[in-house]
């Protein structure tokens, strides 16, 4: 559509390649890969690299020999000095000159495409609407006089002309897609604009994917693109990638240090990660380089509404952009959606709308607030508007997937609460919906009197709480942000809680407990809530960690590295560790020290004192450890740190007897004191541990040879040894290598004690196992199987000795503490309910099948014979759920499971209607299959007495 006399609209089709998959960026690279390599004044593209350099005002000076030169080359093929000086004067705030500039430009040079794009480029960031759309049809015009049908067409005339109508709509987005692909493949790649263009065009669209190979492919082209650099960042920004964006930056900050933007990026990092101080500084460093930055503006209002302040100048200053204000709002919003504070992103989103109803980023964001909130409904509609208008967005297209198995296909299931709805997945709802149902009864009473607050839920819930079970990963991913890449076990945005079913983590992972992960993001909507989503990661992780339910011992061994490695534990550091990792264990680091901080913080101070911090960030806001810690606790940050630094030493050389796992750094140091003695000791074993950690076991076997003929009767040593003889089932080896310093089991190392137990006990030799093994868990309790280097759970295999010495009494014992240790350990779980089944010991036999449960709820087996055990502990509509989730994965016989409905039949009149209809439906499907079996006609006084039941009588 468009005005009378325009020949406008979608673009004639061309023999172009307009598809949205093209063909992979190809191009050759320029002279010797930088900007402006022996290029000299006065030829083309020395304007530009003077632009990349941030040397504005010299490249001001030669600005009017600049337009004299567009004489002789006036479709502009061999630069884009002019487009790009322009660029740079917007870059600096400079409106008005980047105005008048590009206007007597176009004045002087009216049919110049290169020009006029030029022109285009400025009163787009003018948000001057009206002259946008006339500029645009003259591009339409001068495509169809000049360039349609014609095969041998301008390459640079094509790319100004797919740069310049690729915003008017859909189809003319997807038909300069294919032009710039063709001209940056097949015309002239020495030409960069729609090299740039093509990866702008890709980033805008959320095409992120090409946008980056874009991206790359033009920095090895020109390394010195400053404009393509920044939107890297961006790019790498927005795919939570901030070591790499941050890398970006600081190269265009070394290379053009006035370049405002760069700081703009870097304060947005900073803002992720909570650096309220860095924030401020690069703020401040970006709008003294452009006061009209938008970027920086946002990110300024952003650290307004932290502080309970208006911004209403940052949007005067705003306002000058015109119609880009929506680009404010839409930045200003995503800044504070990573804060998860969704409704008021969702508020921006709807405010840049209003500037620019055709503005399709703000709708596709609005349509991710409102899912992350829980509106499904809503964010279905809206995200649909999005993908209509930008149908590059694969995310929106993902997301769109996702909500139609509950829209279109009617594959999810509510399983509803007083306080809660569960959605999950209508085959799997009698599996496991009756489990979380019982868990969120008990876990929501529990939080509301800890955090002293009811949740605020979706509205379509009536402001109950929505916790989401995804029917795999990829969907559990897509609802989180989009993509099917996450790796995280759950998520939680405030209102909402989103998992991946409990079999997905039995196909990814064997031994996760989804009743954990509940609760620990469950208890992350009460910490955000709380705190108006203003509380640190480090303290809510801490708290999650706590609310789990269990204590998680593992992260002892990361303690050890905290402890060691000398590494940095301030708060700072711990909140960037969960976002941007340095090395790769940072993460399971920064998760360790907030437990312990937050165990730390409950002894020293009180229990109840994590909830005043939360509720103290809440009235500071985020980054104000200063005066949350003077206010709650009464010390500086300082001592706090000092202190939470001091109390981990001490518990770690306490209570850890572990080795640390071993870092870069300390492998570098290791190797360099090998190089002044080669029979350093502490280096030895360090380097040996780090190869077997690195996966090269034939280097580190012939190491630790030498190491012991060097070191023969260090126990260290020793121990690894006898693990590697373990590894090659040679038990007899390891004990008699281990023996020597097992003698006397309360001195010796606790690795010592551990690996002898399991060297005996693969020897035959059961009762010695178990006192070495009893001694191994005196010394440090604490240590559980997941995280030890024998791959073995201690107790698992103690209860295994200790029954193999007829003492099964101590093995159930053995195995109880298991449980009470680590929220997985699934063969233990498995080996308990055995036992204990065994010995009519119902309560135990109860704690293994429990475990199973939380851990692997479509053992079909397990889950009948935990309704048994049910049954037999007079709980009796739990033992119906299960026999209900039982006849659902038919594991396990009819017969079994009829004479579990007859038992529970017999068992009284206290059974509900729903569970009583439940029933009988599960009894009639059992006498089909076996319309002879006997002990089902015996049981046909039952079957009348439960449809008496079911009909409510």
């Amino acid at each position: 559509m468009g005005r009378p006399g325009d020949v406008r609209g979608v673009l004639p089709a061309l023999a172009l390649a307009a598809a949205v998959c093209a063909a992979a960026l190809g191009g050759e690279e320029g002279g010797d890969g930088k900007a402006g390599a022996g290029r000299k004044e006065g030829e083309p593209g020395y304007i530009t690299e003077l632009v990349f350099l941030g040397r504005m005002e010299e490249a001001g000076r030669l600005s009017a020999g600049m337009l004299e030169r567009q004489g002789d080359d006036p479709e502009g093929a061999n630069g884009g000095d002019l487009y790009f000086y322009v660029q740079g004067l917007v870059g600096s705030g400079k409106l008005e000159e980047a105005d008048r500039f590009s206007a007597e430009a176009a004045k002087r040079y009216p049919d110049a495409p290169m020009v006029r794009v030029t022109r285009l480029s400025v009163l787009r960031a003018l948000g001057r609407e009206k002259e946008v759309y006339d500029e645009t049809g003259w591009f339409f015009n001068f495509y169809n006089r000049k360039l349609c049908g014609k095969k041998d067409a301008d390459p640079v005339a094509l790319s100004c002309v797919a740069e310049a109508v690729q915003h008017e709509n859909t189809d003319s987005a997807k038909q300069a897609f294919g032009i710039l692909t063709k001209v940056v493949n097949e015309g002239r790649p020495e030409f960069m604009p729609a090299r740039y263009w093509l990866a702008g065009l890709a980033t805008e669209r959320y095409h992120w994917e090409y946008a980056a190979k874009a991206l790359d492919d033009l920095l090895k082209q020109d390394p010195g693109h400053t404009y393509a650099r920044l939107m890297r960042a961006e790019l790498l920004i927005a795919r939570g990638r901030y070591d790499a964006a941050e890398s970006d930056v600081e190269e265009v900050i070394k290379r053009a240090e006035g370049t405002a933007e760069a700081y703009a990026i870097r304060a947005e990092i900073a803002y992720a990660e909570e650096d309220m101080e860095a924030l401020a500084a690069d703020v401040g460093r970006a709008l003294e380089r452009n006061p009209l930055s938008l970027r920086a503006l946002a990110l300024k209002a952003a650290m307004a509404t932290e502080e309970g302040k208006g911004y209403a100048r940052e949007e005067e200053l705003a306002a000058r952009y015109g119609k880009r204000q929506a680009e404010f709002y839409h930045m200003l919003a995503k800044a504070v959606a990573r804060r998860r504070r969704l409704q008021e992103a969702l508020d921006l989103e709807r405010k840049a709308i209003r500037v620019d109803a055709r503005y399709q980023p703000a709708y596709y964001e609005a349509g991710v607030s409102l899912l992350r909130q829980g509106e499904e409904k809503k964010s279905y509609e809206v995200l649909k508007q999005s993908y209509k208008l930008n149908p590059f967005n694969l995310w929106a297209y993902n997301m769109l997937q996702m909500l139609d198995r509950r829209f279109v296909a009617d594959e999810m299931a509510d399983v509803e609460g007083g306080a809660f709805v569960i959605r999950l997945p209508k085959e799997e709802a009698a599996v496991y919906g009756p489990l979380m149902k019982r868990l969120c009864e008990e876990m929501i009473p529990e939080y509301e009197g800890k955090y002293k607050v009811k949740l605020k839920g979706p509205a379509e819930l009536n402001g109950r709480l929505l916790l989401a079970v995804m029917p795999d990963h990829d969907d559990f991913s897509v609802r989180s942000v989009g993509t099917p890449n996450l790796g995280a076990l759950g998520v939680c945005f405030g209102q909402t809680v989103t998992i991946p079913s409990p079999r997905d983590y039995r196909a990814r992972m064997g031994e996760v407990n989804w009743r954990v992960v509940m609760r620990h993001e469950t208890s992350h909507a009460y910490t955000l809530q709380l705190s108006d989503y203003r509380v640190p990661r480090w303290l809510t992780e801490g708290m999650a960690m706590h609310d789990e339910g269990l204590p998680e011992y593992e992260w002892d061994k990361m303690l050890a590295y905290a402890r060691h490695g000398g590494e940095d534990i301030s708060l700072t550091a711990l909140n960037r560790y969960f976002g941007r990792p340095e090395g790769r264990r940072d993460v399971e680091l920064a998760y360790a020290v907030s437990y312990f901080a937050t165990w730390w913080i409950m002894r020293k101070w009180g229990e109840d004192v994590p909830y005043k911090m939360t509720v103290a960030y809440g009235k500071h806001g985020i980054g104000a450890h200063e005066e949350v810690m003077k206010e709650v606790v009464g010390i500086s940050v300082e001592e706090f740190e000092k202190g939470l630094k001091e109390e981990l030493e001490k518990y770690v050389d306490r209570e850890v007897p572990l080795l640390p796992p071993v870092s870069e750094k300390m492998l570098d140091e290791a190797a360099e004191r090998l190089k002044g003695k080669a029979t350093d000791l502490e280096a030895l074993t360090t380097l040996v541990r780090g190869l077997y950690a690195n996966g090269d076991v034939e280097k580190a076997d012939a190491l630790l040879e030498k190491a012991l003929e060097a070191h023969p009767g260090d126990p260290v040593l020793a121990a690894m040894r006898a693990q590697r003889h373990l590894d090659e089932k040679d038990p007899e080896a390891a004990a008699k290598l281990l023996a020597g310093s097992v003698k006397k089991a309360e001195k010796a190392r606790f690795w010592n004690l551990f690996l002898a137990g399991i060297a005996e006990y693969q020897a035959g030799r059961p009762r010695k196992a178990a006192k070495l093994l009893e001694a191994a868990e005196r010394k440090c309790p604490h240590c559980i199987g997941d995280a030890n280097p024998a791959r073995a759970s201690l107790r698992l295999v103690l209860a295994k000795a200790l029954a193999a010495d007829g003492k099964e009494k101590e093995a159930i014992e053995a195995l109880k503490r298991e449980m009470a240790h680590t929220n997985t350990s699934l063969e233990a779980a498995k080996y308990l309910e055995e036992l204990a089944r065994g010995r009519g010991d119902v309560a135990a036999r109860l704690t293994g099948l429990d475990r199973i449960a939380d851990v692997d709820p479509f053992d079909g087996g397990a889950r009948l014979r935990r309704s048994e055990a049910l049954l037999a502990a007079e709980r009796r509509e739990e033992a119906f759920e299960e026999a209900r989730a039982a006849s659902v994965l038919e594991e396990d016989s009819p017969r079994s499971l009829a004479a579990m409905v007859h038992a529970g039949a017999a068992m009284g009149k206290a059974i509900p209607k729903e569970t009583a209809e439940a029933a009988l439906s599960a009894y009639r499907r059992l006498a089909a299959t076996a319309p002879a079996d006997r002990a089902l006609e015996d049981h046909r006084k039952d079957l009348e007495t439960f449809k008496e039941r079911a009909n409510g009588e």
